[in-house]
Order: structure tokens, then C-alpha cells, then sequence
């Protein structure tokens, strides 16, 4: 099992005691990711984020997995959030991503903007992100805006 692998699984416990989930683990150089958002996949509060941070680090040092001196980045995975699952795949069905596939479709295209359906064979996908659009952007403003 890769690193990365085992620290998610170390800390996903942490997290969703915290109401929260791990988006993924990304462990390179000396830099150790940790993406997060709530369990109903919205944003969290940066206060939570900073929380978790406390957590994850707490564990990270009782537990010694990385013994090199590493970086942790506790973040939230972004507007264009990756979409590393089934269950996300499902989740996020009507929106737009950015798919990179597998092997290149009928038209010889490897990488596409496509709305996300439940019907596409998610196993054709090797990496996926949300496409965010302008409209996204301004109805983000917009909703920010109204909330003060």
C-alpha cells in the first residue's frame, strides 16, 4: 500500500469525527497534502480546515509514519475539486469536468470537457477535475454577495 494510502486511511477516522472528509492524500518532495471538505462535499470553515490541521499533525507525529521532515498542507480541494471516485462521479452528475480518459474515445479524444452522467463508465477515467465556467464564477460572487 502507497504512503499516501496509509495516511489517509490514519486520518480519515479524525476527520469524519470532525464531520469531514478526506479528499485525498498527496505526498511528494517533502510536502504532505491533505485535501478536505465537509461530508456533504461543501467547503469548510477555515477554522475546521485549521482544526484538522492541529489533529492531522498531532497524529502524524504519535504515529511516525513519514520519518523524513515534511510540510503538511491541510486545504480545501478548490473550486475545481478532483473527482477521484464513483461516489463523487455520481455526486456531482449535471456538472461540468475536465476528464482525461483511459485510452482515446471514438473521436481519438483523450482529454475533454464533458457534463458529468451517471450512465458514463466511470473505469474509461483516469484523472477527472469540476470544469468551472465563468457562470460559476459570477453565481459564486453573486451567492457570496447576498451572504455578506
Amino acid at each position: 500500500m502507497a504512503l499516501a494510502d496509509k495516511i489517509k486511511l490514519l486520518l480519515d477516522p479524525i476527520a469524519v469525527s470532525k464531520d469531514a472528509r478526506i479528499v485525498a492524500v498527496e505526498y511528494g518532495g517533502k510536502v504532505l497534502r491533505a485535501l478536505v471538505e465537509a461530508l456533504d462535499y461543501s467547503p469548510l470553515p477555515m477554522k475546521k480546515i485549521e482544526e484538522l490541521s492541529r489533529l492531522f499533525s498531532a497524529t502524524l507525529d504519535v504515529e511516525d509514519v513519514i520519518k523524513d521532515r515534511y510540510y503538511l498542507e491541510v486545504s480545501s480541494p478548490g473550486m475545481a475539486r478532483p473527482i477521484l471516485t464513483r461516489e463523487d462521479w455520481n455526486h456531482f452528475a449535471g456538472r461540468m469536468a475536465t476528464v482525461e480518459l483511459r485510452e482515446p474515445n471514438a473521436e481519438g479524444l483523450k482529454t475533454l470537457n464533458m457534463k458529468i452522467t451517471p450512465d458514463f463508465d466511470f473505469s474509461e477515467v483516469a484523472k477527472a477535475k469540476l470544469f468551472i465556467s465563468d457562470m460559476d464564477i459570477k453565481n459564486i460572487l453573486k451567492e457570496r454577495k447576498k451572504n455578506g
